[in-house]
C-alpha cells in the first residue's frame, strides 16, 4: 500500500501545477497524459446589452446533422483547454478557432479533436476557442432575426481568447514558448486576419490588443481573398471563392461584412478587400502554414472552396518575400482535410518550436 501511495504521489506530481484559472477545477477528462478542461469562460463582452432596448439574445441548444452548436452565453464566450503532462518555461501554445461559415460550430467532439489530441500530446499548450457568431444574435423578439455577429465582433473575440491565453500562460510560468494560432475553414480565415493584422501596424483599424506576439499561423482550407474577379454589385454582392450557396450565402457575407444592398460599390469593394487575408499581408506577418484539398486534379475546388483562396494567399506572402510552408491535398475535400493534413501540421509547427 505505501508502494502504491509513493506511486500516485509521484504520478500527481509530474504534472503542472494549473495555478489561476485552472486550480481546482476538475478536468472533463484525461487521455494520453493530457487533461482536457471543457467550456471555461473567457470574457465577458463588454459591447453587447444584456437588458433593455438593445438586449440581444444568445441562441442555445443542438441542431443539424453535424451536431452543430450555437453560442450558450449572453456576455462571455467560451474556451476548452488541453493540458499537456510536461509544461515547461519552453511549451509551445497553439490556439485553435473553428470552422463552421462563421455561422455554426461543428461538433467539437468531432474532427477537430484530432488535431488537438495531437499537438498536445506532442507538448503543445491547446485552447480551442468558441466565438461570437454570425446567427448568435437577435432582436426584436427571439424568432426575428437581425444581420447577426459581424467578422469585427468575431475578431474582438479572438482578441479576448488570446488575452486569456497570456494570462494561462502566465499562471504557467511558460515566458519563452512561442505561440501559434489556426483553425480551419471560417476559423483560418479568422486567424490569417488576427495574426497578419498583428504583425505590422494594424490594417483592420479594430483596435485589437494582440497582447501576443505569433510564431506562426496554420490556413486549412481557409477564404483568403473575397476580391477574386467576378461580378460584386451594390445590389447582388456574389463572391466566387465559393463553389456555390446562391442568394443565402450573398446575403450572409452582406452581414459578415456589415454591407447594404445600397452601399457604394467602392465602399463594398474596400471592405471585402479589408478583411481579405491576402490583402493584409505585411512585411512582418507571422509564417503562413497552408494546406487546401483538391477533390481531383483539376478540378480546381475541395466542393466547397476554390482553389483561387490558395492562390491568391501564396502570392501575397511571395510578393512580400516572406517564407510559408504550403501543400495541396489531391483527393482530399473541405471537410475531410482537417484529418488528413495532421501530419504536415505537426511537421511544419516542429520546424518553428
Amino acid at each position: 500500500m505505501k508502494k502504491l501511495l509513493v506511486v500516485l504521489v509521484a504520478a500527481a506530481a509530474a504534472w503542472p501545477a494549473a495555478a489561476g484559472v485552472l486550480d481546482n477545477l476538475r478536468p472533463a477528462y484525461t487521455e494520453k497524459a493530457v487533461k482536457v478542461y471543457r467550456d471555461l469562460a473567457y470574457g465577458p463582452r463588454a459591447d453587447l446589452p444584456t437588458e433593455g432596448a438593445g438586449f440581444r439574445k444568445l441562441l442555445g441548444g443542438w441542431s443539424g446533422p453535424h451536431g452543430i452548436r450555437c453560442g450558450r452565453h449572453r456576455t462571455g464566450q467560451t474556451y476548452d483547454v488541453y493540458l499537456p503532462k510536461t509544461v515547461t518555461a519552453e511549451t509551445p501554445v497553439f490556439l485553435y478557432v473553428h470552422g463552421g461559415t462563421w455561422s455554426q460550430m461543428l461538433d467539437k467532439d468531432g474532427t477537430s479533436v484530432d488535431l488537438l489530441m495531437a499537438l498536445a500530446t506532442r507538448g503543445y499548450l491547446v485552447f480551442s476557442m468558441n466565438y461570437l457568431m454570425q446567427n448568435d444574435l437577435f432582436t426584436g423578439g427571439e424568432s426575428t432575426p437581425r444581420e447577426g455577429a459581424t467578422f469585427a465582433a468575431m475578431l474582438a473575440d479572438v482578441d479576448a481568447m488570446m488575452a486569456k491565453v497570456a494570462e494561462i500562460r502566465s499562471d504557467l510560468r511558460i515566458s519563452t514558448g512561442k505561440v501559434f494560432m489556426g483553425g480551419v475553414s471560417a476559423g483560418a480565415h479568422l486567424s490569417l486576419l488576427y495574426g497578419f493584422d498583428g504583425g505590422d501596424a494594424s490594417g483592420l483599424k479594430l483596435s485589437l490588443r494582440h497582447p501576443l506576439p505569433l510564431a506562426g499561423v496554420v490556413d486549412i482550407v481557409g477564404p483568403t481573398d473575397f476580391t477574386l474577379p467576378k461580378e460584386v454589385t451594390a445590389k447582388a454582392l456574389t463572391f466566387p471563392l465559393f463553389a456555390g450557396g446562391g442568394k443565402k450565402m450573398e446575403t450572409l457575407f452582406g452581414w459578415l461584412l456589415d454591407l447594404k444592398a445600397d452601399d457604394d460599390p467602392a465602399h463594398i469593394q474596400s471592405e471585402l478587400k479589408r478583411y481579405s487575408p491576402a490583402h493584409m499581408v505585411g512585411a512582418k506577418a507571422p509564417k503562413a502554414i497552408l494546406a487546401y484539398a483538391e477533390t481531383k486534379k483539376g478540378s480546381n475546388t475541395d466542393s466547397i472552396l476554390s482553389l483561387q483562396n490558395h492562390t491568391s494567399i501564396t502570392n501575397a506572402l511571395t510578393a512580400k518575400s516572406l517564407a510559408f510552408a504550403e501543400r495541396i491535398f489531391v483527393g482530399s475535400n473541405h471537410m475531410s482535410l482537417e484529418k488528413d493534413a495532421i501530419p504536415f501540421v505537426l511537421e511544419e509547427l516542429e520546424k518553428l518550436r
